[in-house]
């Protein structure tokens, strides 16, 4: 194909030019130039003049970079202006593309060249648009009356010195103090001064002309993106950089190079952000967050891209520049040599410093040298902005000739790419693994340590600091093995990072080293459980840095850790009769018979309940009267089994809950409201002996703690009361004794054991005294009365949540009130919860369906 292309070009080449092709030996050369790329062809056809230029022996030299500003000062001094600028950038981009296709010099060469010709027409756009505001604005000036400085700083390729054939270029513009004013005919500020001058340098470089485009310019990196100010005063980029610098930021400033303007300015900003790219510690967030941005890349890239994009596609020329970053903002704070913004020139600074193996060095380098000359040869074909190995066979075998395969290269072409992509992506793979993140941060000096542990949302950096100092090396007198401190490295990346998302980073540090201390000799076996166990260690750092409530219960009883990553455990949901028949198989099997251990292996199934019921309010969106069932269900439990092991069941005895136990509206710190009575007056010594036992099993305290405290002032009488009623007396309190607030709290009794037939006669008896009983005229003024009396002498404030004027009371009261009023009539409003009485309310049509959401809104809040 290009064969014939160069026969073509050979027949209709002017015949001046052909001589003067020949006589300096390039005519093939030229032939073979144009014959691959028709943009060139274009370009030589319109304007012959730079065939003479271009293809002699002093055209295919390379430049310096000060004959470029040599050379465009004479062009402005010529008063050739922007379009002047405009056609020598277009005459020396094609001299450097030819001498690219030609191979007259190795690529990072090139690739310099280029970026030294955008740094020299940066600067002589800059002196014309100077010029044309000096006329209406006079210079910028400081307080004192210096002129203001001002400059462009370069990032990306251009930063790097490295930028492709049609490269963006990525810029930032800045000026010296926005304090002072310019001196012309009109005179405006200074930060207005410099945003009028960036907009117009932005446009000039950017305009689509006749003569051609400068540079499509970039300037997405500075602070706030395309949000933010087209300029800043250095002032400003210091404080952004301090208060909301991001890593990407970081990696983009690596590569910062004053370009164009005052260049001292320019090494001013790159000293002032130094301490904010480069760290004294391994920044893991730094790692995840590259690895995340890489990520990202390929998400959005992922299929609208037909063919290998050799930019942003896997294993190409973005993984090389992140791995190349990473190295350099992990170790580029202790070691300023590695603070090199060129990709090539890095690396090998890397490498000398055995960052890298050899192998990986080579490799990466030998891939970015392809990928940088297969992107200029794609650029090249149509002078487009393409980063794609284009599909059709006709189009690869044009890049496999102009790479340098021949005429039948294609193949080995392909097979060259696919060879270093598929290196650089195990390269890219390899070094981003989390076990790369356990290098230094145990080592770290305090300061370091300190701003790593800010980084992660930590505030007492002391504290936290002290206990990764105790995870790693234990407590005073003990001695973790190098094998505990090797897995616990391994661990705290992974900690710090799920630590950063919970609500207090300090808690969970806080108790995973309290969790730690209690593993004593077992550090190792801990580290190396929580270790393998991702979805455990997921949990207890989410349960440290959200409950203390919760943490303490697991730092107290770390056999319960196992329980963590048993998914049947906390979805598992059983009736109750099944729960105690487990609890009697389990002591069974254990064999555990006498009531102390009973009551221990009570306590410590109870514990197993606690985290059950906590894990799943805590991260399993469970309805709150689902809660309440599940806590009930285990107070139940509690007292059915103690009724059972203290014999209760002979006795003619009856336990009646009360209160939120009654209602089934029990939560973590809730008391036992309840009341014993018993329906034969002969057997109340007896009957009384044992309750009292049985109440004392509940609330007693142990190694393992106690069951739950009790409360028996609703028996009558209060707490000057008998621990068990007789059945007759009990009725005549009511009758004769019992005030408003007693008849409220028996809205709620529930029998929850005893002797079956007398539980039916209680429960009746007190339905029939609470609800039949006629309500005196003031009742409602009564219980108001007593309302505000409770939040007088209990609401400690006025956001107490249960007490406090709009509370959980106020509802409360409300409830029972309507109770009170209506539950002789409806039977559906006898219920011992607040919501199931609530809802009775509503379907007899005595509340409005408003008055019954707002109140059940308000309750389940």
């Amino acid at each position: 194909m290009e064969e014939h292309q160069e026969k073509d070009e050979l027949v209709s080449l002017d015949p001046r030019i052909r001589h003067h092709l020949s006589e300096e030996g390039l005519l093939r050369e030229y032939l073979f130039v144009t014959s691959v790329s028709p943009c060139f062809s274009r370009l030589f056809t319109t304007n012959p003049r730079w065939i003479d230029d271009i293809f002699s022996s002093r055209g295919l030299n390379p430049r310096l970079p000060h004959e470029h500003e040599d050379h465009l000062e004479s062009l402005i001094d010529g008063a050739s202006g922007l379009d002047g600028v405009r056609l020598y950038k277009q005459r020396e981009h094609l001299r450097i593309g030819v001498r690219d296709l030609l191979a007259l010099d190795d690529v990072p060469v090139l690739l310099e060249e280029l970026s030294h010709l955008a740094d020299a027409v940066i600067q002589a756009t800059l002196w014309l648009v100077e010029d044309d505001m000096k006329v209406r604005y006079g210079v910028p000036t400081t307080p004192d009356g210096a002129r203001s400085a001002f400059v462009i700083m370069g990032l990306g390729k251009l930063g790097g010195m490295e930028l492709n054939f049609n490269s963006d270029v990525d810029l930032i513009y800045l000026y010296e103090t926005e304090k002072g004013e310019t001196t012309g005919p009109k005179v405006v500020g200074n930060h207005e001064y410099f945003v009028r001058l960036c907009e117009a340098l932005t446009r000039a470089l950017s305009a689509v002309t006749p003569h051609g485009q400068m540079y499509k310019v970039d300037l997405r990196l500075r602070p706030e993106g395309n949000k933010g100010d087209i300029v800043l005063p250095l002032r400003s980029y210091e404080l952004y950089y301090e208060s909301w610098g991001q890593t990407w930021e970081r990696a983009a400033l690596i590569k910062a190079r004053p370009v164009a303007g005052d260049l001292e300015l320019g090494d001013l900003f790159i000293d002032t952000v130094k301490p904010f790219v480069y760290r004294k510690y391994l920044d893991f967030k730094s790692l995840d967050e590259i690895r995340s941005l890489k990520l990202r890349i390929d998400a959005q890239a992922h299929g609208k891209v037909k063919g290998y994009d050799v930019k942003l596609g896997k294993g190409g020329i973005r993984e090389i520049e992140f791995v190349t970053q990473a190295i350099q903002l992990i170790y580029g704070g202790k070691d300023p040599w590695l603070r090199e913004p060129n990709t090539l020139k890095a690396l090998h600074r890397i490498f000398g410093k055995r960052l890298l193996s050899h192998d990986d060095y080579q490799a990466l380098e030998r891939a970015y040298i392809f990928f940088r000359k297969l992107e200029n040869r794609i650029q090249m074909v149509e002078c487009l902005q393409a980063h794609v190995v284009p599909l059709s066979s006709k189009d690869r075998n044009r890049l496999a000739v102009m790479m340098g395969y021949g005429y039948d290269g294609a193949s080995l072409f392909l097979d060259d790419l696919n060879g270093h992509v598929k290196t650089v992506e195990e390269i890219f793979n390899r070094f981003f693994t989390p076990a790369r993140e356990e290098e230094e941060v145990l080592f770290m000096e305090e300061d370091a340590l300190g701003e790593l542990l800010a980084r992660y949302g930590f505030k007492d950096l002391n504290r936290a600091m002290r206990n990764v100092r105790s995870l790693y090396e234990g407590r005073t007198f003990e001695h973790p093995s190098a094998d505990s401190k090797a897995i616990f490295s391994r661990l705290l990346p992974r900690f710090l990072d799920l630590a950063s998302r919970t609500v207090s980073p300090d808690w969970a540090l806080d108790n995973l080293e309290s969790l730690a201390s209690t593993q004593k000799e077992g550090r190792k076996t801990f580290y190396e459980f929580l270790l393998e166990n991702e979805g455990v260690l997921e949990m207890l750092v989410k349960v440290f840095g959200s409950s203390l409530y919760l943490a303490h219960h697991l730092v107290s009883h770390p056999e319960l850790l196992d329980y963590l990553g048993d998914h049947s455990f906390l979805y598992g949901l059983r009736p109750l009769k099944q729960m105690e028949e487990e609890l009697e198989q389990d002591l069974m099997e254990k064999g555990i018979t006498l009531l102390p251990m009973k009551l221990e292996e009570l306590r410590r199934w109870k514990h197993r309940e606690i985290l059950r019921i906590g894990l799943r309010d805590l991260f399993g969106e469970v309805p709150l009267q689902e809660l309440n069932h599940l806590w009930t269900k285990v107070a139940d439990l509690v007292a059915g089994r103690l009724w059972d092991w203290h014999g209760l069941g002979g006795v003619p005895l009856c336990l009646l809950a009360l209160g939120k136990w009654g209602g089934r509206e029990l939560t973590y710190h809730s008391d036992l409201d309840l009341v014993l009575l018993c329906g034969d007056e002969g057997r109340m010594e007896e009957a009384n002996r044992m309750a009292v036992d049985m109440v004392r099993s509940i609330s007693a305290i142990s190694m393992e703690g106690a069951l739950f405290k009790v409360d028996l002032r609703l028996r009558p009488h209060g707490s000057h009361g008998e621990m068990v009623y007789p059945l007759r007396e009990f009725s005549q309190y009511l009758d004769r004794s019992a005030r408003l607030w007693e008849r409220q709290a028996m809205l709620k009794v529930r029998p929850i054991t005893g002797d079956p037939a007398l539980r039916k006669e209680v429960l009746e008896m007190i339905q029939s005294w609470v609800y039949d009983t006629p309500l005196s005229a003031d009742a409602g003024r009564e219980i108001w009365g007593m309302r505000l009396k409770m939040e007088r002498e209990l609401s400690e404030g006025l956001d107490h949540i249960k007490y406090s004027s709009g509370g959980l009371v106020d509802l409360e009261f409300l409830v029972q009130y309507w109770q009170l009023l209506w539950g002789k009539e409806f039977l559906q409003v006898r219920r011992t919860s607040t919501l199931g009485a609530l809802a009775g309310l509503f379907r007899v049509g005595v509340i409005e369906s408003s008055v019954h959401k707002r109140v059940r809104y308000g309750y389940l809040f």
